[in-house]
């Protein structure tokens, strides 16, 4: 994957597809699950600001 399309995804300005998710997993050696639940926390805690 090309890194602009990484930050994209990062910035929240592209959404990745499920093959992508299973992808950056697999690189960072984390299930799918775990990372969207750490994107989930994420989210809450700017939410929270």
């Amino acid at each position: 994957m090309h890194w602009t399309y990484i930050s994209q995804i990062e910035n929240g300005l592209n959404s990745p597809t499920f093959r992508v998710l299973e992808r950056l997993a697999a690189a960072l050696q984390i299930e799918v699950s775990e990372l969207v639940r750490m994107a989930e926390q994420i989210k809450k805690a700017e939410a929270d600001g």
